[in-house]
């Protein structure tokens, strides 16, 4: 459960834009399952410790648990789900590291996460704006209009 009320309230959003809630969550609990396994968490751990900066670090850490996660798949996991469970798992990640005291999440912590998150993640499977389009609907709509997409992160 997410503690920092700008994180609940994305997390919110999120979940609310879900189409395949059984694929969502069926790759949020694989996530969290590598996210917090030991070797990784410690992994993770120590590169936000010595990271100049963290949120850029989890964002790259959340791609990096997604690709694993997609190899493992076969490259089966349906894309769209798979965006938006590693977008909740930012926002975990991101809660956690703020109670841990490794960084104070506001909102130019949650836009600087999302959009690197969303800048990064997208083209490594080759999708852009106009494909996003086509296959996620109403969430490609979002992610090309600068306004939802700020009330998604958490508003400007």
């Amino acid at each position: 459960m997410l503690k920092n009320p700008l994180l609940k309230e994305a997390q919110a959003k999120i979940e609310a834009g879900v189409q395949d809630r059984d694929a969502f969550s069926r790759i949020v609990q694989a996530g969290q399952k590598v996210m917090y396994d030991q070797a990784t968490f410690a992994e993770l751990a120590k590169g936000l410790k010595d990271a100049k900066d963290p949120v850029t670090e989890i964002a790259e850490g959340m791609i990096g648990i997604l690709g694993i996660l997609y190899k493992q798949s076969r490259k089966t996991m349906p894309i769209p789900p798979m965006v938006l469970a590693g977008m909740a798992l930012l926002l975990d990640a991101l809660d956690f590291a703020e109670r841990a005291g490794l960084v104070k999440i506001g909102k130019a912590e949650l836009n600087k996460a999302t959009t690197h998150y969303l800048n990064s993640l997208l083209p490594k499977f080759g999708l852009t704006p106009e494909k996003m389009d086509g296959m996620l609907g109403q969430l490609g709509g979002t992610m090309k209009d600068p306004a939802k997409l700020a009330q998604i992160q958490g508003g400007q």
